[in-house]
């Protein structure tokens, strides 16, 4: 398996595709190989299904399960010259909530909207937002 992995190896780099991605690709076709024990050649569609499904049950996150697909994928497609027939969908990313303003950093944005003597708490934050690296340094008298 050591020589078929630097083929792939090299057929990724000749692609130009970061040596992160390639480990990642080799990695993951040899663990197909090591799950089946046999050549990723003679592994059906099937059988893909099932591997990829031993690894969501086994909790690995949907980005993870896409690049998996990703190196079979590739490994099929342009090793093999055989495209598999398998119709996963992406999972689209979750959308992560974002951070809102804690009591105490609501409190210190009113402390400087008095300080600088802004009507409008608006200003403030604009001012917050234009200076905030300078703003992190500066402990709440609080």
């Amino acid at each position: 398996m050591g020589k078929f992995l630097d083929f792939v190896a090299d057929e990724l780099r000749l692609r130009n595709l970061s040596p992160k991605t390639i480990k990642s690709y080799c990695k993951e076709i040899e663990s197909l190989y090591k799950y089946y024990s046999k050549s990723p050649r003679d592994i059906t569609n099937d059988e893909v299904k099932k591997y990829l499904l031993t690894r969501v049950d086994m909790g690995y996150a949907p980005q993870t399960i896409s690049l998996m697909l990703k190196a079979i994928n590739f490994l099929y497609r342009e090793i093999y010259k055989q495209p598999l027939k398998i119709d996963i969908r992406h999972p689209k990313r979750p959308l992560k909530i974002p951070v809102l303003l804690t009591r105490i950093e609501i409190v210190d944005i009113r402390y400087v909207q008095e300080l600088l003597g802004h009507a409008n708490i608006r200003t403030t934050q604009r001012y917050t937002q234009l200076t905030n690296p300078a703003l992190k340094n500066i402990k709440s008298p609080l």
